[in-house]
């Protein structure tokens, strides 16, 4: 009977133990998912103010962050959030975000204005990483740009939507580098409001790049770079600037489609 007596308290306190450690779980994530909030600005300023932001929260990395009409930002440090959106709904309207510190966005980040003779400008110093998709303003007449100046790298790994109306600015001055990344299928976006300094693709899985429109020297600066996966010309011709490089690198495959040759006045590099 002893022994039946204590059987039964070991079981007693095994189920306790299990269902104290199936509330504890069960609270964190109750805690976790309460944590993640979408959160407005409420003036210019710092992104690390509290005075920048609705209730004094800086944003953290599960916060939708919206940048409200008006307010012109810094980000001077490293941040990672789920989702960045700057909506701008008055006409004739200029708007900033500078970006000196590194900033990871899970998912999509969203320039979108809803009225014409709109500026909205993303100007980038530093390290930019687009887990998601890049949405540009699909309204005629806006300017909705991100400028890439010295030591940019921004990295999307999904796609770009309304790419007509949205520019991508590299400067001859200013090195900076734009990589398509991931293993999504991807567009390469080529048309004449994109300007790319150095451009990557680095890919994994099967899915490939293709570009929408021809490579000039007037839409890419400096040297083109396979380092991974494929690219796709998509019957579109590249021609380069004078003593620039074409590199296809071990891992990297290019695919030359309709009458185009290789890509021209570029250096090519390709390694085995």
């Amino acid at each position: 009977m002893e022994g039946l007596k204590m059987k039964t308290q070991l079981n007693i306190f095994t189920k306790a133990a299990i269902t104290a450690i199936f509330v504890g779980l069960f609270q964190a994530i109750t805690i976790s998912a309460t944590l993640a909030a979408t959160i407005t600005s409420t003036a210019s300023g710092d992104w690390s103010n509290t005075s920048t932001w609705a209730g004094g929260v800086v944003p953290g990395a599960s916060d939708d962050v919206i940048i409200a009409e008006g307010h012109n930002i810094q980000l001077a440090t490293s941040r990672t959030i789920s989702s960045l959106t700057i909506e701008v709904t008055t006409m004739n309207t200029t708007f900033d975000l500078n970006t000196s510190g590194e900033l990871n966005i899970s998912n999509n980040l969203s320039l979108i204005s809803n009225e014409e003779f709109v500026e909205i400008r993303m100007n980038v110093y530093d390290r930019l990483v687009i887990n998601g998709n890049l949405y540009f303003s699909s309204v005629a007449n806006t300017d909705t740009r991100i400028n890439m100046y010295a030591g940019a790298n921004v990295t999307l790994y999904g796609t770009i939507d309304n790419s007509t109306q949205g520019q991508i600015l590299g400067y001859a001055s200013n090195e900076s580098t734009f990589t398509y990344a991931g293993s999504a299928a991807q567009t390469v976006t080529t048309h004449g409001g994109m300007r790319y300094y150095n451009l990557v693709i680095n890919k994994t899985g099967s899915n490939i790049a293709t570009l929408s429109n021809n490579i000039t020297a007037s839409n890419l600066l400096n040297n083109i770079t396979v380092s991974q996966g494929t690219l796709s010309n998509g019957t579109r011709s590249i021609t380069g600037n004078s003593g620039k490089t074409f590199t296809v690198e071990d891992g990297g495959t290019y695919i030359i489609t309709g009458t185009t040759t290789l890509p021209a006045t570029f250096i090519h590099g390709f390694q085995s």
